[in-house]
């Protein structure tokens, strides 16, 4: 009973998880990875620049 219901349930998985693994991955890293890039190096460089120019600043006139 639990064996057959088990053996076509693996067999019909396999085939359905590459599809849905296929669209999420290529969709997902599309979006993700621009975006996290874009963001991730924009936040980056204007807090660098933002810490950088708050930093030396104080520095020399105190």
């Amino acid at each position: 009973w639990t064996n057959p219901t088990l053996q076509p349930l693996p067999t019909d998985l396999p085939s359905p998880p590459p599809p849905i693994l296929d669209p999420p991955s290529t969709s997902h890293a599309k979006p993700y990875n621009p975006s996290l890039a874009s963001s991730t190096t924009t936040t980056s460089y204007s807090s660098f620049t933002d810490t950088h120019d708050t930093s030396p600043s104080p520095t020399p006139l105190a």
